[in-house]
Order: structure tokens, then sequence, then C-alpha cells
């Protein structure tokens, strides 16, 4: 969808295709915008369209920011669990074959600690 550039001259043209789109992605636009303000208007709210087509532009840019931040918290979340289990699993391989005789006492950590995460992700 670049215009054609020879030696630093730009030319000016563009691609039929991608005019096309670019009609295409404007149309679709425009429609999206004029169904929101019908359904809007049904229901007997007046508002200006263009302040509308941004309050809900930015309130979808605010709900992907929360999403993908949420994503990112609870994938590093993760992480660090599973850094935390293979530290334990580590010791649990140490203690056992070092002769230490005891690996139930190290499962009962890896469970207590995976029972304190799992309730601190859901917030009790």
């Amino acid at each position: 969808m670049s215009e054609l550039t020879t030696g630093g001259i730009n030319f000016g043209y563009q691609s039929p295709i991608s005019q096309i789109y670019k009609d295409v992605e404007y149309k679709f636009k425009e429609d999206m915008e004029n169904k929101i303000m019908e359904a809007v208007h049904h229901f007997g709210i007046s508002v200006d369209k263009e302040e509308l087509i941004k309050a809900l532009q930015y309130d979808r840019n605010q709900y992907e920011k929360g999403y993908s931040d949420g994503r990112a918290s609870i994938v590093g979340e993760f992480e660090r669990l599973r850094a935390e289990i293979d530290d334990l699993d580590r010791h649990f391989d140490n203690d056992y074959f070092s002769g230490n005789k005891e690996p139930m006492f190290k499962c009962n950590e890896v469970f207590e600690i995976l029972d304190k995460k799992i309730t601190e992700l859901k917030g009790e």
C-alpha cells in the first residue's frame, strides 16, 4: 500500500488494490459509525456523532490496554510460579538423591505455595 518511489522521488502512484482497500475500509468505517448512531437515536439519545465515536474509540483503547496489561500480569505471575516450582523441584531432587528420603515434605511445600498463589490470584 505504499506509493511508488524511485531514487528518493515520490511519483504519487498508488497501486489500484491499495486504493480499493482504502475505499472499502473507509466505507466500512462510515457504515459502522452510521449504524451506531442509528442505535443510539433508536433509544432517544441525542449525541454528537464525532464525540460519540471518539468516546467509543477511547473506551475500546482502554479496554485493550487493560486486557493487555492484565494478560501480561498473569503471564508474569505464572512464569514466576513456574520458576519457584522448578526451584523446589531441584531442591527435591538434590535432597532425595543425596540420601534425604523425606520427599513428601517437599511436595507439601509445593502444594502450600501453589495454594497460596492461587488464592492471591483469585483475590480471596
